[in-house]
């Protein structure tokens, strides 16, 4: 595990592969959707997801491309449903604001896509005044032929970037991506056949369709979470596969959250496919957490599952952290928030995720409440 990993993660092949957004790779144990999030200040956690489970997913890290002698490993999850393996390394001991390069298993197997290593950057110590800059987007879907950006109503023209296009193009203008909620909009699928932007399929089959929706969503966005941390917070549309219930005007059936199959509710997949610094923060798997980055504590809170659960809060340092960043999905219990934000003397900043304010539901899923944050 040393200067050869790095070599074999650069060599070319014959048989290199380019995997397409939502298909199946030749070979099962390609990584894809590779992400990442910050594990406080000195650590950083990477996933990936494949299609068979891997018995020891590691990472091989360093400083230097061509030294890639440090690992980490971790675990391999999934969930009845699912079609594909989430992986999971949590890496620890690095020194903050420091910029590494990693590949991860497997990475450029035979029949894979060709790869270079990736790299990452670590936070920024708490208390450090340099300016940054964060990309927030909230209510993010598909782009594509599988997305209504292509078909809907309004749609973009050949001179227009999407969303994720936009994020990809000035990369290296921001720090990392906050994305508070509606991920994918894997639960629209049923709506979407009944409109006819997908193929009908059987209800009963609905999950493949809901489960390549997801993946075709992690694969697009994979050339900015790969090296730009990921942090996420749950929106409705997580929560089940198909929310807020379906009509079919044509028939006059009504589905509701019945339809969804074992793994499919309680954000099951929002919950197997992110692992947020909710263990580094006293918060609770990655619904609710916080992470210092700079001169702001920034806290994601859940607006979707009952609150008490959780102290997002537990860490922050308020002698270094002079500014706490808040963001939810929904517009709850704001006011609150901003009285405590007086009473610590902390400048607090709200920022609310809403759904409602985007536009129409159809839209609202590829023409996303977007922008960036300068702090």
């Amino acid at each position: 595990r040393s200067l050869v990993l790095a070599v074999l993660a650069l060599a070319s092949s014959t048989f290199a592969q380019i995997n397409v957004p939502g298909q199946v790779p030749i070979n099962p144990v390609e990584p894809l959707q590779h992400r990442l999030a910050y594990a406080g200040t000195t650590g950083m956690t990477v996933s990936w997801n494949t299609y068979e489970q891997i018995s020891e997913p590691t990472v091989y890290y360093g400083t230097n491309s061509w030294d890639l002698s440090s690992f980490a490993t971790g675990t391999s999850v999934t969930y009845v449903t699912s079609l594909t393996w989430s992986n999971h390394v949590n890496i620890t001991g690095l020194m903050p604001d420091t910029q590494y390069y990693y590949i991860v298993s497997n990475t450029n197997c035979y029949n894979c896509s060709e790869l270079t290593p990736y790299t990452f950057t670590t936070a920024r110590s708490a208390g450090d005044y340099t300016p940054y800059t964060v990309a927030v987007a909230v209510d993010l879907g598909v782009m594509g032929s599988t997305g209504l950006s292509a078909t809907s109503k309004g749609k973009i023209s050949a001179n227009d970037s999407t969303t994720i296009q936009s994020l990809a193009r000035y990369m290296d203008g921001f720090d990392f991506f906050w994305h508070p909620g509606d991920i994918g909009y894997a639960d629209y699928w049923l709506k979407e056949q009944i409109q006819k932007y997908l193929t009908f399929v059987p209800i009963d089959k609905g999950y493949e369709v809901y489960n390549m929706l997801l993946n075709t969503f992690y694969d697009e966005m994979q050339p900015i979470t790969a090296q730009k941390p990921y942090m996420v917070g749950p929106g409705n549309h997580e929560a089940n596969c198909d929310n807020g219930g379906t009509t079919d005007p044509t028939t006059n059936l009504s589905y509701t959250v019945d339809i969804c199959m074992e793994g499919q509710r309680n954000f099951t997949g929002y919950r197997n496919h992110f692992r947020m610094p909710s263990n580094e923060s006293g918060g609770l798997e990655s619904f609710w957490y916080s992470f210092d980055h700079g001169m702001v504590h920034f806290i994601q809170i859940d607006t979707e599952t009952d609150l008490g659960h959780g102290q997002p809060t537990k860490h922050q340092n308020r002698s270094t952290t002079t500014t706490t960043l808040h963001c939810n999905h929904q517009n709850r219990g704001q006011d609150d928030h901003k009285q405590r934000g007086r009473r610590r003397q902390t400048r607090a900043i709200i920022v609310v995720c809403d759904r409602r304010t985007a536009v129409s539901p159809r839209r609202a899923r590829r023409s996303h409440a977007a922008g960036m944050v300068l702090v």
